[in-house]
């Protein structure tokens, strides 16, 4: 400055390293999740990340944004500790630390048992988020492993347990990594109803016994009714009956000729609690055996005589003969005459008597006279029949000649 002297003053001064406000959180972690630390800074350049000690990664970080590093899968129950160091030139070295740990996954389980009727099969429904190998048990008794598929339900045949008790059914984890959860489901096994499969109907003749055959299941025996009607007649206490396994045998004696039904009921056995009806039926045919026999009262004859025919009709059977008839077809050489039996019809040289019953084991005689027409030798034969059908066929017919 003109007219000044000239003077001069001095000073010192310094340029510090910048500061940086690092920040590192991670949090613990679930397995099997991957870990990640979360980065913030005030200043944006590169960082380098160290897990344990160990270097892990170079990274940049924008101030502005952070950062959000994957750290990847740790294992289960170890204590980690993440550190992110500046690497910024005219920055000061500045570290940030925090300490993570990796704890057990969870499974979320699940099993379910349905109340079944004995016999059945009990049937476990399993489910989880987790694909693995899971134990079951019933009552704390191990059925064995089952290998589940994470969001697929799986069914385990528990098999068939005895009626009138609860039963638990628990299903417990056995995956490494995964904390061991137990879940649990109650089912009940009901009692059951015993079974008739089969009661065979019967047809006898009078006079034979009846064999009822009868299968049933989940029974120790069965109870027997026969009916006349709406009459009982018989029960347990006069019939046989025989058991071979689900088998039985029941003999029936001293059915007369008729119609009648058979109740069977099953005794149902300590499983089962309700019994089963099923009705068969039973018929007993008449035993009817008609014989018929034909006597002439001479073996020659001139024509223009007459010739005598002693008839008789026998029934051996047990039961009664009704609406019985006798046919008798005349030779040609012969033409009808006279008969004692007035309940007869002629229709050309057929003859037939109705007799409105024969009873058992006994018999009917009348007489034919027929007058000798022509010369010749003369055949002649008379049948027999009746209502009901004849159990031996033999003997129905008389010959003569």
């Amino acid at each position: 400055i003109d007219n000044y002297a000239v003077v001069e003053a001095s000073d010192l001064f310094n340029v510090t390293s910048g500061g940086i406000d690092l920040d590192v959180s991670v949090g613990n972690v679930v397995y099997p999740a991957n870990a990640s630390a979360v980065i913030s800074t005030d200043v944006s350049g590169d960082y380098e990340v160290f897990v344990d000690g160990v270097s892990f990664a170079n990274v940049t970080i924008d101030s502005a944004s952070g950062l959000t590093l994957d750290l990847g899968l740790r294992d289960v129950g170890v204590d980690y500790n993440v550190t992110v160091a500046s690497r910024i030139d005219n920055y000061a070295v500045v570290e940030a630390s925090d300490l993570f740990n990796v704890t057990s996954g969870l499974i979320d389980l699940s099993v379910v048992a349905d109340d079944v009727v004995y016999g059945e099969n009990v049937i476990a429904r399993i489910s989880s988020n987790v694909t693995g190998t899971y134990e079951v048990f019933v009552d704390g008794v191990s059925k064995g492993t089952v290998n589940l598929t994470a969001g697929v339900e799986s069914e385990f045949d528990l098999g068939v347990y005895g009626a009138g008790e609860d039963y638990t059914v628990t299903v417990t984890s056995r995956i490494v990594d995964y904390e061991e959860v137990s879940v649990s489901d109650s089912f009940d096994v009901s009692k059951a109803g015993s079974q008739i499969i089969n009661v065979t109907n019967a047809t006898v003749v009078y006079d034979d016994d009846v064999t009822v055959n009868v299968s049933a299941v989940n029974a120790t025996g069965i109870n027997v009714t026969v009916y006349d009607g709406s009459d009982v007649i018989y029960t347990n206490d006069n019939v046989t009956i025989n058991k071979d396994g689900d088998n039985y045998t029941v003999v029936i004696s001293g059915l007369k000729e008729g119609n009648y039904t058979i109740d069977v009921v099953t005794i149902p056995d300590s499983n089962h609690n309700v019994s089963d009806v099923k009705t068969g039926n039973i018929e007993v045919l008449p035993d009817v055996h008609l014989d018929v026999v034909k006597v002439a009262n001479a073996t020659s004859t001139p024509v223009g005589s007459q010739i005598i025919f002693n008839i008789t009709v026998s029934n051996t059977g047990n039961s009664k003969a009704t609406e019985v008839k006798v046919v008798d077809e005349l030779n040609s050489a012969l033409k009808f005459n006279e008969t004692n039996c007035s309940a007869y019809s002629i229709d050309g040289n057929v003859i037939t008597w109705n007799i409105a019953q024969i009873d058992n084991h006994s018999s009917v005689t009348f007489y034919l006279i027929a007058d000798v027409v022509s010369n010749g030798t003369v055949s002649n034969s008379v049948n027999v029949s009746s209502k009901e059908n004849d159990t031996e066929v033999t003997g129905n017919t008389g010959d003569i000649e």
